[in-house]
């Protein structure tokens, strides 16, 4: 994406508050006096130089204690950090979290395409989101960093009874069906929560089950994104079924999943009516049929149980077994990346199986089709890292 340049010198313009790394960093310490906005992302909102295709503006691993320690020392009125594209991992992830706890006014951290992991993701839980925290944090960006099930279970339990966090990114991810479990439960105790970004990740059917269960019991939900995520017409109508008990959410956003125009009109008109029961709290308002899917199909679902999760496993493993059979197992790519929020350069195979984007079509990845890819779908040009090979 190409940028006027009126438009990339207009931060400069705004003032010596929006500080970046030429301006703050003299090679050893980070000086953030005076800073309201420190932007050490890649592309930045100001103006770059590049070197051998590296962003000058990124934080590299070796100023990540430098960071921290200017954080905690000096930087009481910054409200706004953006490390977008700085290889942060978990370490780095681990070495920032407890200083930027420690920033006063900050309002939102942009960590996207940060590395930060399941590992990452479980040490931002405990450390900026878990209840009873001291902290000022609104805003989270998560989006292309790998974070699995596994690292949503931990935020998913810092966020259950919250009111402080308000808007939470995790696009681009590799959130499943029982990471849409962890979520939808905390849908059900989050009071303080208000947008929620979930797309190109991979909750499928179950779930969006979960999540409309979630949205059933919630009353501070205003926007949920779950566009791209392999969502047909069951997991919609679940979700239906959860917002004709939910007064509260004004956006819910689903292209891109495969839904019949009339379970979308299901959908919209659950959104858009006036709540069932509205009289009796969320929590515990009776939920009704979801347009042809039986009650018991929801309540059946489990929040905290292995035995539900691997009985999943199978069955998304009966779902894939005809592929398997007859798929190659030799990867193609790698495949140029040049959009905007690209986790990388290049992305191979192993790259967007991470990233949760097998079921998708090249073309509802790229904005710019790579070549030789016109029409196919990425776990067939990507079997083995999307496990599709016999014995996997």
């Amino acid at each position: 994406m190409k940028m006027s340049p009126l438009l990339l010198l207009l931060p400069l313009l705004v003032g010596a508050n929006q500080c970046n790394h030429a301006t703050a960093f003299n090679g050893s310490v980070f000086d953030l006096k005076g800073c309201t906005t420190l932007d050490l992302s890649c592309p930045s909102d100001g103006v770059l130089t590049r070197s051998k295709d590296v962003c000058d503006n990124l934080l590299l691993p070796g100023e990540i204690a430098a960071l921290a320690s200017a954080l905690e020392e000096g930087a009481p009125g910054l409200e706004v950090l953006s490390l977008r594209g700085s290889p942060l991992g978990a370490a780095g992830t681990a070495t920032l979290a407890p200083a930027i706890a420690s920033c006063e006014a900050l309002h939102t951290l942009n960590l996207g395409s940060c590395r930060v992991g399941d590992v990452g993701a479980r040490t931002l839980a405990q450390t900026l989101i878990q209840p009873g925290k001291p902290t000022t944090l609104r805003r989270i960006e998560l989006p292309h960093n790998s974070v699995s099930d596994d690292g949503v279970r931990a935020i998913a339990a810092a966020l259950a009874g919250g009111e402080g966090l308000a808007e939470l990114d995790l696009s681009w991810n590799a959130i499943g069906t029982r990471g849409g479990r962890y979520l939808g439960d905390a849908l059900k105790g989050t009071s303080g929560l208000a947008k929620l970004t979930l797309s190109w990740n991979g909750l499928m059917d179950r779930g969006a089950r979960a999540i409309g269960e979630g949205l059933g019991g919630n009353g501070a939900l205003t926007l949920l994104d779950v566009e791209h995520n392999a969502i047909k017409d069951e997991g919609a109508k679940a979700l239906a079924k959860g917002l004709r008990t939910n007064g509260n959410l004004q956006t819910i956003r689903l292209d891109h999943n495969g839904i019949s125009n009339a379970t979308l009109l299901e959908v919209a008109t659950a959104l858009a009516a006036a709540p069932e029961a509205r009289d009796v709290p969320a929590a515990e308002a009776p939920r009704q049929s979801g347009g042809g899917m039986q009650d018991e199909e929801i309540e059946e679902i489990s929040f905290d149980d292995d035995v539900a999760a691997e009985a999943e496993a199978e069955a998304e493993a009966d779902d894939d077994a005809r592929a398997r059979r007859s798929a190659s197992c030799v990867d193609n790519g790698p495949w140029a990346c040049e959009e905007a929020e690209c986790p990388s350069p290049s992305l191979s195979c192993e790259d967007l199986a991470g990233l949760g984007v097998c079921a998708l079509q090249f073309s509802e990845v790229w904005e710019s089709q790579p070549a030789d890819t016109k029409g196919k779908a990425i776990a067939e040009l990507c079997p083995k890292a999307c496990r599709k090979c016999d014995g996997e």
